[in-house]
């Protein structure tokens, strides 16, 4: 059994311009193939009453007529989950149904929507009949195919006809996931319901999908991320390819089958050192996780020593945006 991995998360603030994650098999584009989707990762305010309440995600239209909700990808779900008015947030991280509504990036009315149809289960919707249940998911995914209400809806990625499919969707009945893993869900899995009808409908060339977070924070502009279905975006790679398989087997102990291995972290200062903040000869086994929402759940280790060699002390955890984040001041200048 291999060690118990640490997460890396999809909020990269200082590192996903250069990260972008390709999942899936790769195929030989004909002349006539269509060409792959790109749709942005961004920004956008849930509640337009409430000046603050915003979200990070991808925009989706749903239903007939649209409604617009954020959701975010999720490398270990095959079918898609759309919260409707049970939110099912946690109570005890989510603490009235506004912050729940602004987190869940809106809700969806399937009762609105002439389009919706029910299904008794996934199966007789054409949905996707297993979800991956190695150990890290979240804890009530077992029991999301037998207790979510089934159905049939029109959604698209970005509003776009180009992206817009009619396909299986599970509306939760019971509080499955955790505190911080709160957007709607887009099952981008193995058997991914999504990607299966864009391919059938011939919308995208092949199965792949790649993820680039975007930057918030730095020196420069934000920038928006952005997913791509049938493909990736060259301009945001660097360096050689590296392939391995996506292994989703208890033994890697990666629920999202992409177990890697963090070697080094390492500060940049302003000017011009370096300094890492790993111990010599150390390494951290990782399972990347796009849908979590921190840069790495580290081992307390690297914290001390990031804190010891920048001076800052944090201040607690974050309730804002990447909720229970460590927060520091930024006026300490160690070099």
């Amino acid at each position: 059994m291999f060690p118990r991995p640490h997460v890396v998360d999809r909020a990269m603030p200082f590192m996903t311009s250069s990260l972008v994650l390709a999942l899936g098999a790769a195929s030989v584009l004909a002349a006539d193939c269509p060409s792959p989707l790109s749709f942005p990762i961004t920004t956008k305010q849930i509640d337009p009453k409430v000046p603050d309440s915003f979200m990070r995600g991808i925009s989706v239209k749903i239903g007939t007529p649209e409604q617009t909700i954020l959701v975010n990808a999720w490398p270990d779900l095959n079918n898609t989950y759309i919260y409707d008015q049970q939110m099912l947030c946690d109570p005890s991280i989510i603490w009235n149904d506004e912050i729940c509504f602004v987190r869940r990036g809106g809700i969806y009315h399937y009762e609105d929507s002439k389009t919706f149809s029910k299904y008794n289960d996934f199966a007789s919707a054409g949905g996707a009949t297993n979800e991956i249940t190695t150990t890290g998911t979240e804890l009530g995914v077992k029991k999301l195919l037998t207790s979510s209400l089934a159905g049939v809806e029109t959604l698209s990625v970005g509003g776009s006809d180009a992206s817009s499919v009619t396909m299986p969707i599970g509306i939760p009945r019971l509080r499955w996931d955790g505190g911080y893993t709160i957007l709607h869900a887009l099952g981008l899995g193995a058997n991914s319901t999504y990607l299966n009808a864009l391919s059938q409908s011939k919308k995208i060339p092949s199965r792949v999908w790649s993820y680039f977070w975007g930057r918030q924070w730095g020196s420069g502009a934000p920038l928006d991320g952005s997913i791509v279905f049938g493909g990736y975006d060259q301009e945001k790679t660097i360096g050689k390819n590296y392939t391995q398989p996506l292994d989703y087997s208890e033994s890697t102990g990666c629920w999202t089958g992409m177990k890697v291995t963090v070697s080094d972290l390492v500060l940049n200062y302003r000017n011009g050192d370096d300094e890492s903040i790993m111990p010599r000869n150390s390494a951290i086994p990782v399972c990347i996780v796009p849908q979590r929402h921190l840069l790495l759940e580290a081992p307390g280790f690297v914290i001390d020593n990031f804190e010891k060699a920048t001076g800052m002390v944090s201040k607690g955890d974050s309730f804002g945006f990447y909720w229970g984040g460590q927060v520091y001041n930024n006026t300490a200048n160690p070099s």
